[in-house]
């Protein structure tokens, strides 16, 4: 059975009382995936869930984790960046990368929260695969209802906590995220902008996926925009 609402009210994988918060537009989803079993796991789900449990009865979700751990490419520079907050002038290796990825990354009781601001996961922005399950016959019927609910629900939930940092990639959804931090004065900085959310310092990047992350140099720089907030 699909519990629609406790879909729609998911806030994500990891920490609630995180350090950092890692916030995208949707999560993805596989081709082949069985959407309907999917559905019905993620029904199951608490608000914040741990992402080894959640993930693992997924669709092939286990490759990430585990002693021989697939690279995540989403993940890849959210790795990097909690490595350089461990030891800011250490140069993170793949290798170490991915064993936080698969030991540490979105975890209950770790340093990070991964969330979405739109809860249904999808293959591609271009594929609408819910029509069948009578929910919203099109992507830009669920965009139109579902995003101002998020935008509400996300702040609401983020202003009860203290994080130190929030990252907000997917430069798309960016003025959906300046809709989520109200008040905060924005600054550009090359293909980033940064600012203050209270306490928190806020950075919006461009996608993980996107070439913006292909190179080492690339990710650290974002590192380093990242930790040098003022």
């Amino acid at each position: 059975m699909i519990d629609w609402n406790k879909i729609e009210n998911f806030i994500g994988y990891g920490n609630p009382d995180a350090e950092v918060l890692f916030l995208g537009m949707e999560e993805g989803l596989g081709q082949s995936a069985d959407l309907g079993g999917d559905l019905a796991e993620r029904s199951r789900y608490s608000q914040c869930m741990d992402l080894f449990d959640a993930q693992g009865p997924l669709d092939d979700g286990q490759r990430f984790f585990g002693p021989n751990p697939k690279s995540q490419r989403t993940w890849r520079p959210m790795c990097h960046l909690m490595l350089r907050m461990l030891a800011p002038s250490s140069r993170p290796t793949a290798e170490q990368r991915v064993r936080y990825q698969a030991d540490l990354l979105g975890r209950s009781g770790g340093a990070t929260l991964l969330a979405e601001l739109m809860p249904y996961p999808n293959t591609n922005v271009g594929e609408w695969r819910y029509a069948p399950f009578g929910r919203y016959p099109t992507r830009e019927a669920y965009a139109v209802e579902m995003l101002p609910r998020r935008v509400d629900l996300l702040g609401t939930f983020f202003r009860a906590h203290n994080y130190k940092l929030i990252v907000a990639y997917g430069k798309s959804y960016w003025p959906d995220f300046q809709r989520i931090f109200v008040g905060v004065s924005w600054e550009d900085r090359g293909i980033f902008r940064v600012g203050r959310f209270g306490s928190t310092a806020v950075v919006l990047t461009p996608h993980f996926a996107t070439r913006s992350f292909n190179t080492e140099a690339q990710i650290d720089a974002f590192a380093d925009i990242a930790l040098g907030v003022p």
